[in-house]
């Protein structure tokens, strides 16, 4: 799918506030991620995206230009042993939130405690869940699918 093509998907399921890149690694594609980021931002939408990279490992000519449309990044990798709820978009204390733009500028990001994962209904029923959503809550929405992502394979 071409950018153009995408950017016209992503507009047309507005209202929506904002698109966030995610993993695989979204900076392992900064090329052709900023031309999609720069088309956005003419859409007026907030930019958001998750790396395992710190922020100072970004050098590449295609990683700044990446940076440089983004509204708010979050860097490090995620480290189960620091896994701590109840911080803003993170899911191990190792892990840091940039405000790369005054776009969330009063954002509070030292508040005490925030949701660790989105649960959305959509009309049909289907659960849409994100973040770094809890045992027990992947259990109560579903016991099945719980039960399937916690199963591993035995040797």
């Amino acid at each position: 799918m071409g950018v153009s093509e995408l950017v016209a998907l992503i507009v047309g399921c507005q209202p929506i506030d904002g698109v966030t890149f995610t993993g695989g690694e979204p900076f392992a594609q900064a090329a052709s991620l900023a031309l999609l980021a720069e088309q956005l931002l003419r859409q007026n939408l907030s930019l958001m995206a998750f790396t395992g990279y710190e922020i100072e490992e970004l050098t590449s000519a295609e990683q700044v230009r990446l940076l440089a449309c983004l509204d708010v990044l979050v860097t490090g990798r995620f480290v189960k042993e620091l896994k701590t709820d109840g911080l803003l978009w993170r899911g191990s204390s190792n892990q840091r939130v940039h405000l790369l733009s005054d776009r969330h500028a009063g954002l509070e990001l030292s508040g005490d405690v925030y949701p660790s994962s989105e649960v959305i209904i959509t009309d049909n029923g289907t659960q849409i869940v994100s973040g770094f959503p809890e045992l027990g809550l992947l259990q109560r929405l579903d016991p099945m699918a719980a039960k399937r992502s916690c199963d591993k394979p035995s040797l």
